[in-house]
C-alpha cells in the first residue's frame, strides 16, 4: 500500500516563529521585559493571538512557581553565604531607588527573594549570613 505524500503548507499570515522569538527577545533586551500590554501588530482574526489563561492553566503555573520556590529553597540551602548574599544583592538591586516611583510588583520579588534566602538559611548547615 502506498502513502500518499502530503505537504504542509505555511500560512504566510501567521509571524514566523523565529519571527516572534527574535521580537520578544529584543523587547526583554531593550526594555527588561517589559511590554505595554497590547499586542503589537495582532489582527483579531490572528491564531497566534494570546488568549486568556484557564483556570487549569493557572493551577498549574501556580504549581510550577511553587515547585520552583522549593528547588531555589534547596540550592541557596547547599549553596555558599557568597550566593545567598548575591541573592539579597540581587533583591536590593531590583527594589526602587530613592526618587524612583515604587512598582508593587517589584517590591514584592524583593520581597519573596529575600525571604527564600531565609527558608534556604532555615535549612542550610551553616545558617546566616
Amino acid at each position: 500500500m502506498k502513502m500518499k505524500e502530503t505537504r504542509l503548507t505555511r500560512d504566510t499570515k501567521r509571524p514566523s516563529k523565529n519571527g516572534m522569538y527574535a521580537k520578544a527577545l529584543a523587547r526583554w533586551d531593550a526594555e527588561g521585559g517589559a511590554g505595554t500590554g497590547k499586542p503589537d501588530s495582532f489582527s483579531e482574526k490572528d491564531s497566534s493571538r494570546p488568549r486568556p489563561c484557564q483556570d487549569i492553566e493557572l493551577t498549574q503555573l501556580r504549581t510550577r512557581v511553587i515547585a520552583l520556590e522549593n528547588l531555589v529553597i534547596a540550592l541557596l540551602a547547599r549553596g555558599s553565604k557568597r550566593q545567598r548574599r548575591e541573592v539579597l544583592d540581587m533583591a536590593a538591586f531590583i527594589s526602587p531607588r530613592q526618587g524612583a516611583s515604587p512598582h508593587y510588583l517589584t517590591i514584592e520579588a524583593a520581597n519573596r527573594m529575600r525571604h527564600l534566602v531565609g527558608r534556604g538559611n532555615h535549612f542550610s548547615a551553616s545558617p546566616n549570613i
